[in-house]
């Protein structure tokens, strides 16, 4: 037996592996073991044992490996199976409740594979052996070498350490389930009875099974040098206590530190679930789980910034957000993608795993209550009241529920086939069910009865169903695209509206009916599709032909005044149905107005579409399956275009199966193959928020004012009075595509580089609306362009300084334009923006080597140069206390002659180096950094951590240069959305977040499952 000589000749990393359940009192117990195990001192005489089953030296300490944390996955993760392999015992607290651990099971698995049986020591805490040992410690068997050298298997029963109190032990003992549960005092009695057992007797038994002894010898042992200990203690008791205290102090300190280091990892890991989870478009989960990761965090932590900005970011993104955002997704693991919405907005029903159905709260997305049936649930209908759920399940039976006190009844009896779809007519008198898309049975719900039954062909089954709100009576549209009109109280057909079609003509006919009592269907004459009209009540019919219709729907609004179709594949057009006259044609380029989705980035065309309750907004599903809507559309004229947005994160991973508003047009539901239904807030969550046209072009150094240009036409706005003011009309020369701006703190000079003049700033005084001098001109060799880099005004507003194309930087006097000096550095080439410090004695010029050069402003010379562009100086008393920048992706530190410190990665991709054009703007307080990313985006970032904190999302991809810019009290952010439209909204702080969590989550807590998930538990 090779692989037995292998397994004790082996030296092992841990005397022991400890396996059992986060569940009390086995986690305390595992937990008390693990420590007296690795603080059990062996007796003398047994250290001097040396043999190929054991190894025991003088210096041999015990090393134990427990797990401290409950794992999220199904398997085990590395770290334990190297721990398993790496162990030489294997110690099984074992209770009634052990066998209900895949995880525990899974360890005793993998030990034997590994170890074999001989070495596995159980400690049974509650039950008997044959209730408590899961299936893997019995019935063991073990192969040894007899004393003919071959080789002979033999049963082996294990003997446990029992540390059952005898009120555990007592047929009459309830279980430590209930008690945990009930939270009982006597749990922790009981755990401390049993402790004191371990303590007494069993940790000598356990000790003596891993060092292959007499437990008797190695008790006794332990009670004679326990008396010469007390002796000995007697006589030294100053000095052991003195020895205690420090090793207990040190001990201490070092756990604390263990179990800060430990907590901070998983803070970090928890915070990225908690990230997914908002990339995903679970906002209301991503919350949650970064409450969860945030509980355990200490300002003690060395990541303690990091984890901070983290989590503000995963707030701002989650809690402000922009109309048509996801809220969050209900995983209904479920292969019926049916629900229902309460007539109150409130509350969702959907099928759910296994025999379930789910009641969704729709407000913070948590499940409010699950109701199990007899068989996996096909089709749900809610009664126009919501009063009443209709739950038709796979063993072909319809069930009533009382959405008040969820009772369950079968009032319709059995049937042969399931309900695959069902509706409750809109007077909530009948229930029509579609078993199969082959048989209709019409349901009287008052009577509890079925009224009648139609059975079709499978060769012309039923393709679609509506009904009149004005009469109930029902429509039915059968694959051969005839459409027949039904009495609900008797059954009888009544009419048909439109014939059979050609079934070579490749036509799939759609209708709906108003809620006015107007039919609207599809139909083709002549290979050419039209829209037929058809007014129930009078009779008059209207058409649109020469209409492509590409969706799988036709939409009206409720008086048929409006009609919607969609054409094309990315353009629904919508047709003014009102004073319509007999006959009429309705598409007359008078009625029509065009919704587009088709952009660069929207390039889908679309699958289907509807319209909100209160006819102001028009979801789509693109092919892509995504969704997107237009808004304000109720009162929109042939000359204004809704504007198509697009939520990036409302994309299903299968088809989109059904789209429906909330009753109250607030919420988008979508459901689709992939067991998922995601909610959609179709309002903005931003607050209050200011819109202005233009760009903005410059910033004041205190942050409180911005410049903006729009058209000829500049104006500043004032983030302390929130206006905007008029300044000046400017002359049509001054508008070059690389034209740069500045401003004093006051607003009263405005200059802008002017190449009229070479390479030189023309400088405004506002309040004499005037040019009042331009600076000396920059020296431009030939082939380059004549114009400034860059220009920026002294906080106190008397200097001007401007970079130009010769690479220096000149200053000037702000109030008459003298030229005062310059400042040059040959050896780095070319320079492409420069900063100043925050007190103006220093300032810093990036060169497009992605290299920077520090000056002293009142020296005039150079004191520094750091490989790498300088974002920001901190300077203080005429000294700089920090240099922060920038190297490719790294963010860096540094100090005047210092070595830099690169301390974090930049993780949004900003315009650096010689495509910088005043992109990154860095807070007044050297806080945050905000920048415009490649798409336009713009991202705050924490500047001491390099984690971005906030993302502001433009409204396009059209290219464009941003200046987006923090008040100066860290209070407004604004930035350009698009090109010429800019928006200033709130900065929220961490506390503020936290309290619009409270009130967007209200009252949710993770689930179980949810923190399963996740590795963390209650």
């Amino acid at each position: 037996m090779v692989e037995v000589e292998n397994e004790t000749k082996r030296k092992y990393k841990y005397d022991a592996f400890i396996s059992y359940r986060h569940i009390e009192p086995d986690l305390t117990i595992a937990k008390i073991l693990h420590e007296m195990i690795e603080k059990f001192n062996i007796p003398k005489h047994l250290r001097t044992v040396s043999n190929d089953e054991n190894s025991i030296n003088d210096k041999h300490i015990f090393r134990v490996f427990r797990d401290c944390e409950e794992l999220s996955t199904k398997d085990l993760s590395t770290m334990i199976e190297e721990a398993i392999a790496n162990s030489k015992n294997l110690i099984v607290i074992c209770s009634k409740r052990t066998s209900l651990s895949p995880w525990c099971r899974k360890e005793v698995q993998l030990f034997k594979k590994i170890h074999g049986v001989n070495n596995i020591i159980p400690v049974l805490i509650e039950g008997e052996p044959d209730d408590s040992f899961i299936d893997e410690l019995k019935n063991l068997k073990a192969t040894f070498i007899n004393s003919e050298n071959m080789e002979e298997e033999k049963n082996i029963e294990l003997l446990a350490a029992d540390i059952r109190p005898d009120e555990v032990k007592s047929p009459s003992f309830k279980g430590y389930e209930i008690l945990e549960y009930s939270k009982a005092p006597k749990l922790n009695e009981l755990t401390k009875k049993s402790l004191d057992i371990l303590k007494k007797s069993e940790i000598y038994r356990i000790v003596a099974s891993m060092l292959n002894v007499s437990y008797g010898d190695l008790k006794l042992r332990h009670q004679e040098r326990y008396l010469k200990r007390i002796i000995y203690t007697s006589i030294a008791a100053s000095i052991a206590m003195l020895i205690f205290v420090i090793s207990i102090t040190t001990l201490y300190l070092k756990s604390v530190a263990s179990e800060r280091k430990a907590n901070e990892q998983s803070s970090l890991m928890t915070l990225n679930m908690a990230n997914e989870a908002n990339l995903q478009g679970d906002r209301i989960l991503g919350v949650l789980i970064a409450q969860e990761a945030m509980k355990n965090v200490s300002p003690k932590m060395e990541k303690y910034n990091k984890l901070k900005a983290q989590y503000e970011n995963i707030l701002n993104n989650s809690l402000i957000t922009l109309p048509f955002s996801n809220q969050f997704i209900l995983a209904t693991e479920s292969e019926t993608e049916a629900f229902g919405i309460s007539s109150d907005s409130k509350w969702l029903i959907s099928s759910g795993s296994f025999n379930n159905a789910i009641i969704w709260n729709l407000e913070n997305g948590e499940i409010q209550k699950t109701l199990t049936f007899e068989a996996p649930v096909v089709s749900i209908a809610l009664s126009p009241d919501s009063k009443k759920s209709y739950v038709g399940t796979a063993n072909n039976k319809i069930f009533e529920v009382n959405m008040e006190n969820y009772e369950i009844k079968n009032i319709f009896g059995d049937a042969n086939l399931p309900a695959v779809a069902m509706r409750v007519s809109k007077n909530n008198k009948y229930l029509i069910a579609l078993r199969n898309f082959l048989i209709l049975d019409i349901f009287d719900i008052q009577n509890q009865k079925k009224l009648y039954s139609f059975t079709f062909p499978i060769d012309n089954m039923i393709t679609g169903f509506t009904e009149n709100p004005q009469t109930n009576n029902f429509f039915i549209l059968r694959k051969d695209n005839s459409i027949t009109e039904y009495d609900i109280n008797t059954g009888e057909a009544l009419i048909i509206h439109a014939l059979a079609t050609n079934s070579e003509k490749n036509f799939l006919r759609k209708m709906t009916v108003s809620d006015n009592g107007i039919l609207f269907y599809s139909d083709i004459q002549d290979n050419t599709e039209s829209i037929v009209m058809k007014n129930l009540q009078s009779g008059q019919i209207n058409h649109a032909t020469n209409v492509r219709i590409f969706s799988s729907n036709i939409v009206v609004n409720k008086d048929a005044s409006l009609l919607y179709v969609n054409s094309l594949n990315n353009f629904i057009t919508r047709f003014d149905l009102s004073n319509l006259k007999p006959d009429e044609e309705i598409n007359v380029p008078e009625r029509a107005t065009y919704l587009d989705t088709k952009r660069i980035q929207y390039n889908e065309s679309i699958e289907t579409f509807t319209l909100s309750p209160d006819e102001n907004t028009l979801t789509v599903v693109l092919k892509n399956m995504t969704v997107g809507a237009f808004s304000g559309i109720k009162n929109m004229t042939t000359n204004y275009s809704s504007e198509f947005i697009l939520n990036e994160k409302s994309t299903h991973k299968a088809p989109i199966e059904i789209i429906r508003f909330t009753p109250d047009s607030k919420k988008i539901i979508t459901s689709a193959d992939d067991y998922t239904i995601r909610v959609m807030d179709t309002e903005s969550t931003i607050g209050d928020s200011q819109l202005l046209d233009g760009k903005i072009v410059a910033s004041s150094r205190d942050k409180n004012s911005i410049l903006i240009l729009s058209g000829e036409k500049i104006s500043k706005y004032n983030f302390d009075t929130n206006k905007e003011e008029f300044i000046a009309l400017l002359d049509p020369k001054f508008l070059k595509i690389f034209q740069e701006f500045a401003i004093t703190n006051n607003v009263s000079l405005v200059a802008l580089s002017d190449s009229t003049n070479g390479a030189s700033a023309s400088v405004f005084d506002v309040k004499q609306d005037k040019k009042i001098y331009t600076t000396k001109s920059h020296i431009v060799k030939e082939g380059i362009l004549p114009y400034i880099l860059e220009l920026q005004f002294s906080n106190d507003g008397n200097f001007l300084y401007t970079l130009g194309p010769d690479n220096q930087l000149f200053v000037h006097n702000a109030k008459t334009g003298e030229f005062l000096f310059s400042l040059e550095d040959k050896e780095n080439g070319e320079a492409t923006s420069f900063i100043m410090s925050n007190d103006d004695n220093f300032v810093a010029i990036n060169y497009i080597t992605k290299k920077s050069t520090i000056f002293s402003l009142k020296e005039r010379k150079i004191i520094q140069k750091i490989d790498g562009e300088v974002m920001a100086i901190n300077s203080e008393n005429n000294n700089i206390r920090a240099i922060y920048g920038q190297v490719d992706s790294k963010l860096f530190i540094t100090k005047p002659n210092s070595e830099v410190l690169y301390y974090a990665d930049n993780k949004i991709k900003t315009n650096v180096g010689s495509l910088k054009f005043n992109t990154i703007n860095i807070s007044f307080d050297g806080k945050y950094y905000v920048s415009s990313s490649p798409k336009n985006n713009t991202v705050i970032t924490d500047l001491i951590t390099g984690e971005p904190i906030r993302t502001l999302y433009s409204s396009n991809n059209d290219f464009f240069i941003s200046l987006p810019v923090i008040s100066k009290d860290n209070k407004k952010v604004a930035y350009n959305e698009s090109k010429d439209k800019i928006v200033i909204i709130n900065m929220y702080s961490t506390e503020e977040l936290s309290q619009i969590a409270s009130k967007v989550l209200k009252n949710r807590r993770l689930s179980e499952a949810e923190l399963n998930s996740i590795g963390r538990r209650k």
